[in-house]
């Protein structure tokens, strides 16, 4: 959302479902032209009329809608599942305009397929970052497979019972 804020020349707030009298405050007696998140985000009171929202069904579809107003060519992804990482990479986005889309650790979600199938001819470089224990060397070739086939091609191994005879 910090590259999206910049593209619109806009300042970040960041909100939540718990407000103090001075982000009331500062939401209300502002001129707020987006908000990024839903229901689950931020709390629909406090979203002033005319305020354009861009909200997925949860955030991984929140961050492929936001990535959609932003270049294309240059994504980086990150952990939905740690707030810090995608957090921690807002100058880097802002710097380079580029959109953070957001990933499971273990798995790509949907929406986050969703979004590399969609945009894959156009993206050019991805930038992964987190190690292992955020981001699986599963999700790293799941990602290479979308761009470069438009399909997973390597799933992990289903869990396998094994069977022991006590006898």
């Amino acid at each position: 959302s910090a590259a999206f804020a910049k593209s619109v020349n806009a300042n970040v707030v960041l909100l939540g479902k718990e407000f103090t009298k001075e982000h009331k405050s500062l939401v209300k007696n502002s001129y707020v032209n987006y908000i990024i998140g839903g229901p689950s985000a931020v709390d629909p009171d406090m979203i002033p009329a005319k305020t354009t929202v861009i909200a997925g069904e949860n955030r991984y579809e929140t961050s492929a809608l936001v990535a959609d107003s932003l270049r294309e060519d240059f994504i980086i992804m990150a952990s939905g599942e740690n707030f810090p990482d995608a957090l921690s990479l807002s100058p880097l986005s802002m710097g380079l305009g580029a959109p953070v889309i957001l990933t499971k650790g273990e798995s790509l979600h949907p929406d986050t397929i969703g979004y590399l199938k969609t945009n894959r001819d156009s993206i050019k470089k991805v930038l992964v970052v987190g190690g292992e224990k955020a981001i699986s060397p599963l999700v790293y070739k799941n990602i290479q497979e979308i761009i470069e086939t438009g399909e997973i091609q390597t799933f992990p191994p289903k869990d396998v019972s094994v069977f022991q005879n006590n006898n």
